[in-house]
C-alpha cells in the first residue's frame, strides 16, 4: 500500500529522524572526546557523522519555516524567530569551532579541543531540545488543522 502521509506529517517524521540520528552521532563524538586522542581519521569521521545530519536538519528547518511562517502569528511567530536565532548562533559557533580546530591541531591539543567540542555539542543539544519543544507542537497542530 502507498503511504497517505501528509506533507506536514512527513516533515515532522523527517525532523524526528534527523534529531535521532544527530543525537546518536553527537553522543559518539562526545564519547570519543572523553577518551585518549584518536587518530586523525577517526576524528574526521566522527565529526562528519555529526556534520551530515546537522546540515540536513538545517536544510529541513528552512523547508519547515517556509511551510509554517505564512500562517503563524503572535507567540508562534516569536517561537519560530527564537528557533531561527538559536540556529544562526549555533551555525556561527560551529563554523568558528571547525575553523579553529583543524584535525591535526585538535589531536595535538586534545584536552582543550575536547572541552571545546563538548561545549559545542551542548549548544547543539540545546537547539534540538528547543526544536522538539516548539516545532513538534507547531507541526502537530498544523497537521490537525489540515487533516
Amino acid at each position: 500500500m502507498f503511504s497517505r502521509e501528509s506533507p506536514v506529517e512527513a516533515l515532522l517524521a523527517e525532523l524526528k529522524q534527523l534529531h535521532s540520528k544527530l543525537l546518536a552521532s553527537m553522543d559518539a563524538l562526545d564519547r570519543l572526546g572523553r577518551g585518549p586522542p584518536p587518530s586523525e581519521e577517526e576524528l574526521v569521521n566522527a565529526r562528519l557523522a555529526v556534520s551530515r545530519p546537522s546540515l540536513a536538519r538545517r536544510l529541513l528547518w528552512g523547508r519547515i519555516l517556509a511551510v509554517l511562517a505564512p500562517g503563524v502569528r503572535g507567540r508562534e511567530e516569536s517561537d519560530l524567530r527564537l528557533i531561527q536565532e538559536a540556529d544562526i548562533r549555533l551555525m556561527k559557533a560551529s563554523v568558528n569551532h571547525v575553523a579553529l580546530w583543524k584535525p591535526a591541531d585538535a589531536i595535538a591539543n586534545w584536552g582543550p579541543y575536547a572541552a571545546a567540542e563538548s561545549d559545542l555539542l551542548e549548544k547543539m543539544a540545546d537547539v534540538i531540545a528547543l526544536e522538539k519543544g516548539l516545532l513538534y507542537p507547531l507541526l502537530e497542530q498544523l497537521e490537525r488543522e489540515v487533516a
